[in-house]
Order: C-alpha cells, then sequence, then structure tokens
C-alpha cells in the first residue's frame, strides 16, 4: 500500500469517526434537559415472525443517546449539551428516572463499557484525555495513550486491546483497568489496522486491504483467513467469527463459521461456512451475550435485504425489524441477549434530535 493509500484509508476512517461525534453533537445541541426524556411504544413488528426469534415490541426513547447497557433495565446516556463536553446520565427503564454521572464526553471520544459492566473506556483522540472510569465510584485513571480513528475491544473483565499509531507503523497494547500498559508484539506484515478482537491469545485482525487475518500471541506467523472482509464480529465464546465479504460487483455477503476457537475450524478450510444474508452493504454486526443471536444492518438498491435484521446463529432462521436501513449506529445488546439498543438523530425532522430505539425479544 502506498502512502497515498494510507492517507486516504486514515482519512476516510476519520470521517467516519468524525460523523459518529457529529451525531452525538448535533443532538446534544438540538434537544433539551434530563427531564426531556420519554419512552414511546412504537407500532408492532413490521412482519410477523413464524421462526424462533419473535420481535416484543419497540421503545423509542427520545432526548437521549443511549451509548451502552449497565443492566437490563438501565443504561449510560449521553445528553445535549451546548458545547463539545456532554454529561452522561444513567437512566432507568421502568422508572424513567435518570441520575447524572461523573464522567463526561469530550468532543471526538469513543466509549465501551466492560464486560461486567464494572468499567468504561473512554478514547480521546484530540485532546489526549483517554481514561478507564469506574462505573459504580466515579474514579477516573487517565491513560498514557490518545484515541485513534480505530478503536479496540474488550479481551475480558480488565483488559482492553487497543491498536496505537507510531512513527515506526501500528501497534498493539493491551490496557488494563489499573490504567497499566502492555505492549504486543505484531507479526511482520500486520500493519494499517482497521479492527482487533481478541480471545485469550488470538488476535483476529482486519486491515485496511481488507485481510482477515489470525495470529496467536507470540507468534510470528500470521494465518490468512480471507481477503475481501470489509467488517467480522467474533463471537463472545470466541468458538464463532462473523464477517461481511465482496462476493460480487456491489454485492456484499455475511458468513458464519467456525472460528480457531471451534471443532470444526472452518477458517481452515473454508466448508464450515454458512451464507447469512446477501445485500449492496451489511454493516454493524453485533453477537449477542449469550452467543445465539447476530444483528446486523443491510441495504440494498434493488429488492434485496435492506433494514434491521436479526438471525438465530444455530438455526439460520432470521426476522427483520425494522425495514428502515440504519448503517452508521451500533446494534447494542443488554446482558440478557433479549433486548438491543440503536441509537441515532433525526436530521428529516424539524427539531431533529437524539433517540434511541430498543428491541425487546419475546
Amino acid at each position: 500500500m502506498t502512502l497515498n493509500d494510507r492517507l486516504t484509508a486514515l482519512f476516510r476512517q476519520g470521517a467516519a469517526w468524525m460523523i459518529m461525534i457529529g451525531i452525538l453533537v448535533t443532538a446534544a445541541a438540538c434537544n433539551g434537559v434530563n427531564g426531556g426524556s420519554s419512552i414511546t411504544v412504537l407500532d408492532p413488528p413490521v412482519i410477523p415472525s413464524d421462526g424462533d426469534i419473535v420481535l416484543d415490541r419497540i421503545d423509542r426513547l427520545d432526548g437521549v443517546y443511549g451509548l451502552d447497557w449497565v443492566s437490563d433495565e438501565e443504561l449510560l446516556g449521553a445528553l445535549p449539551a451546548a458545547s463539545y463536553d456532554r454529561e452522561v446520565i444513567l437512566y432507568h427503564l421502568q422508572s424513567g428516572k435518570s441520575n447524572y454521572h461523573p464522567m463526561s464526553l469530550e468532543y471526538g471520544s469513543l466509549l465501551q463499557i466492560s464486560p461486567d459492566r464494572n468499567h468504561v473506556i473512554i478514547l480521546q483522540r484530540l485532546f489526549g484525555k483517554s481514561r478507564i472510569v469506574n462505573l459504580k465510584s466515579g474514579d477516573m485513571i487517565k491513560l498514557p495513550v490518545e484515541g485513534r480513528e480505530v478503536g479496540g475491544s474488550w479481551v475480558d473483565e480488565r483488559t482492553y486491546v487497543l491498536p496505537i499509531f507510531e512513527k515506526s507503523g501500528d501497534q498493539l497494547v493491551l490496557v488494563d483497568i489499573d490504567g497499566s500498559i502492555s505492549p504486543l508484539k505484531l507479526p511482520k506484515g500486520v500493519d494499517f489496522i482497521q479492527k482487533v478482537v481478541m480471545k485469550e491469545d488470538h488476535i483476529y485482525i482486519l486491515d485496511a486491504r481488507h485481510q482477515l487475518s489470525l495470529f496467536v500471541k507470540g507468534s510470528t506467523d500470521t494465518s490468512l483467513i480471507r481477503n475481501g472482509v470489509t467488517d467480522f464480529a467474533l463471537s463472545p465464546d470466541g468458538a464463532q467469527i462473523s464477517f461481511v465479504a465482496e462476493t460480487a460487483p456491489n454485492q456484499q455477503s455475511l458468513f458464519i463459521m467456525d472460528s480457531f476457537h471451534g471443532k470444526g475450524k472452518g477458517w481452515e478450510n473454508g466448508k464450515e461456512k454458512k451464507l447469512v444474508a446477501m445485500g449492496r452493504l451489511i454493516q454493524q454486526l453485533s453477537w449477542s451475550p449469550d452467543g445465539r443471536k447476530l444483528g446486523f444492518s443491510a441495504f440494498s438498491l434493488d429488492e434485496g435485504m435492506t433494514g434491521l435484521y436479526v438471525v438465530n446463529t444455530g438455526t439460520g432462521s432470521t426476522i427483520a425489524v425494522s425495514y428502515k436501513q440504519n448503517l452508521k449506529s451500533a446494534i447494542i445488546w443488554s446482558p440478557s441477549a433479549m433486548q438491543f439498543m440503536v441509537s441515532e438523530d433525526n436530521p428529516s425532522e424539524i427539531e431533529g434530535h437524539a433517540f434511541t430505539n430498543i428491541y425487546r425479544l419475546k
């Protein structure tokens, strides 16, 4: 990859990052205060379900941009603000009440909550304010690293794997909740990291060349899983991997297959993969915490799949929970795997504002 190619890739990443933050900042500037949020029950499912996934109802939470779940009945949300710093609340779904959290989000931030819901990592790439926050105590530990256009992912309840860029090239570090940083040695040829997921000692990387690869911690070799990959997600137990690949001009396909941790080791022989969906664009892959469901967004120009979908990864049964495609907003599951949220702003409305849709399953 040439220098121009790399700069182009970084520009596109930066644009995507700024779009995400722009959504939050626009939402913050266009709505009221804490007391202005409310929940509305939307119309029933767009289609009846004859499979093993059933949508119970959709709740719309106005005035709050949902960030992540603390529990099944409590979520972290960003409130409106006139400046680049946004206040964060703990919103209780049952009571409709909310409390301010001592942490705040600055412009250019990425927030991810730990699997045990006790800590949050906030990556801030512009002002050097990346930090770990204890959700219960509010204690904060400043991190000696800066976020970048590409975030990382939680390895377990204590550790977060993060790609950073240095003059010598891309690097990986492990961030502990106590603030300590441990470097991870990358095999030769691993660069231009777009996404990284780590399970035990196995590290999956998607690079700017659209190559999905795997290497073992401490190893000098990598295994190529597939070329032409645009996104991927590893199941919570690491046994399966879902990925989107370019399979034809203007066509992407979503596959699920056994990972290195799976019995079939499908990444080696390519015989274990299952085709789940096809469309012009497929994004926002998100496994439920129990590993039984996978959410994704799809868009097609013709009569193909368009909307928000959930598939049972065991049976292949798929349900459309919305015909509205939303390729920019993450699908975030609650701990019980019985509901998930998708947050966005709506510039088409005269009084555009942030809202969060909560999709509840039976």
